[in-house]
């Protein structure tokens, strides 16, 4: 499907290699499901965990310093920078690039020489939403491997990413191997759990948190293995609290514009909860634009979402911050980092008045 057989001989003589081998992950639940997959079933990996597709000067120092003999992006559409990946081509002696994503891309980067994964380069996928962490569940089992012995791993991801719809396959799988995973809701079943735990251990302890569910999952033998961890537990409670805490005083100070179709509202928290409350509040303003915003250092960081899709909030999103951050995503959940809030939120909102 999304394969061919010359890139997933590639990937395999790359995953495979005993060489020094990055393994650069999406700090999310989709992320951190497709990095533990891919490390199930190959070692050897140097984990890095990243917000977005942004590549400066630091991150490029980090991986000149590592000098690896590859560098695999994962749920990061790092084709947004292809220029800079060119450039560590150059700057690190022989290394191999490959991309597996399913973001909007930028550019096919197997033009440049690199290996590049992604559904939405293919006109028969390209209108589905596949999460990478469904894209890499496939891809292994197109590779040779038991794939289906983690679809509870993939079905995390797939969950997390609100992505159910166009992966049946997965979600049937976990329901081959435990029926009881994906019973009623699948976006309220036990196997949501998980996706619940990685973004509270994401959410209280940030890229350290990340790092800790992507360890847990890749020694966990089954799924009740993984929701066991008594840390994991421990975070998960403290986000309901808090989640609980903010919702209570959304309804108090959330800016609803029925005409123009946004719901606003600036978070305070110690946590890094902006993509939780953001998803939680489009599902019930589901026709609506949500845009919340977190002071974040001295910039904002803003989650976008439009749950019905009329309006394309990873374009939105990338439009509004030119200029003054960066930005952007998917149809109806995208992202983004800018110094001035008001500039980018005058600039959403009189597009949506266009609109």
């Amino acid at each position: 499907m999304i394969f061919d057989e010359n890139a997933l001989e590639k990937l395999k003589k790359i995953f495979s290699s005993d060489g020094k081998k990055v393994l650069v992950y999406h700090r999310d639940a989709d992320g951190v499901t497709s990095a533990a997959q891919l490390m199930k079933f190959f070692s050897g990996f140097t984990t890095i965990c990243r917000e977005g597709p942004i590549i400066d000067d630091k991150f490029i120092r980090q991986l000149s310093d590592i000098n690896p003999e590859s560098i695999t992006f994962v749920d990061i559409p790092a084709d947004q920078h292809y220029e800079k990946l060119q450039h560590l081509l150059h700057r690190i002696e022989g290394v191999k690039i490959s991309v597996i994503d399913h973001h909007p891309f930028e550019r096919d980067l197997n033009e440049l020489g690199m290996v590049h994964i992604n559904n939405m380069l293919l006109d028969e996928y390209k209108n589905m939403y596949m999460p990478a962490s469904c894209i890499i569940w496939k891809m292994l089992s197109a590779m040779g491997f038991e794939s289906e012995r983690y679809s509870w791993i993939a079905g995390i991801g797939v969950i997390g990413d609100y992505g159910t719809k166009d992966c049946p396959d997965v979600i049937e799988s976990v329901r081959r191997k435990d029926p009881k995973l994906v019973e009623g809701d699948i976006m309220a079943s036990t196997l949501s759990k998980g996706a619940e735990m990685i973004s509270a251990s994401i959410t209280v302890k940030g890229v350290w948190g990340a790092g800790y569910s992507l360890r847990k999952i890749v020694a966990s033998g089954s799924f009740y293995d993984f929701i066991s961890d008594n840390k994991l537990s421990r975070w998960h409670e403290m986000l309901s609290k808090e989640i609980k805490r903010i919702t209570e005083d959304f309804e108090k100070n959330g800016k609803k514009d029925d005409g123009k179709g946004s719901v606003i509202y600036e978070i305070k928290s110690d946590f890094s909860i902006s993509s939780v409350i953001s998803s939680l509040i489009s599902e019930k303003y589901p026709n609506m634009v949500v845009i919340i915003y977190k002071k974040w250092d001295n910039m904002y960081k803003v989650s976008l979402r439009c749950q019905d899709g009329h309006v394309d909030v990873g374009s939105l999103a990338k439009a509004a911050s030119a200029g003054i951050g960066s930005g952007g995503g998917h149809r109806k959940a995208a992202g983004a980092l800018v110094k001035d809030i008001n500039g980018f939120i005058k600039e959403v909102t009189n597009a949506l008045e266009v609109d």
